[in-house]
């Protein structure tokens, strides 16, 4: 679809929010402390890194749901 039209993803997604079909995710973070992160083997903010979860298990904070688009005003 994404070859016929560029823009089709976005408009799925605006799409499925017009017909109340909204997309949501569970949310978790890690967290590490201070002392943590001084003594971690790499650099614990090096976005190429995952933190193992044995030592930092995931901690569910929310649900995050599109539930409406977003109101634009275009320049006159």
């Amino acid at each position: 679809m994404q070859g016929i039209e560029p823009r089709w993803a976005t408009k799925d997604l605006y799409n499925a929010i017009d017909e109340g079909n909204y997309p949501s995710w569970t949310m978790h973070i890690q967290t590490i402390t201070d002392e943590q992160a001084a003594n971690f083997p790499w650099n614990p903010f090096d976005l190429t890194k995952v933190w193992p979860h044995a030592d930092f298990p995931l901690q569910r904070v929310g649900r995050f749901e599109l539930n409406r688009t977003p109101r634009t005003t275009l320049p006159r």
